[in-house]
């Protein structure tokens, strides 16, 4: 990079404003924002999805080589809820994830509510 870049940047960072790393007398600490939720797309009033573990281990782990276009494009290769767990498990192989039947139950579910949306008895919702 240039020098004037950087000292661009620095500019800009030092405009913004200071926050404070301690919160002030009589207020408990901890971030003012809501955790974000994200609507599952379900009209049958689902839970939410609120930052699962099964999102959590697919970010780390599944989106480093696709992202989620895979699971919404017309010709997609998952076609049942057995399929999508079939799938979880063999990359999870693949990738030498050290994931038990945990972790590949929370990442189909997580799937399966976010995209796919089939029924545990193999229909579609």
């Amino acid at each position: 990079m240039t020098s004037w870049f950087i000292l661009a940047m620095v500019m800009a960072l030092a405009s913004l404003p200071v926050r404070a790393a301690v919160a002030p007398e009589g207020q408990a600490p901890g971030p003012s924002m809501p955790i974000p939720v994200e609507k599952s797309g379900n009209s049958d009033h689902s839970p939410p999805i609120v930052g699962s573990r099964g999102r959590m281990l697919y970010e780390n782990h599944c989106t480093h080589c696709h992202v989620s276009v895979v699971h919404v494009r017309e010709n997609r290769r998952v076609v049942s809820l057995r399929v999508l767990e079939g799938w979880v498990r063999r990359w999870s192989r693949e990738e030498k994830l050290p994931w038990g039947e945990e972790e590949i139950a929370e990442v189909v579910d997580y799937l399966n509510q976010s995209f796919y949306k089939f029924l545990p008895s193999g229909g579609r919702k």
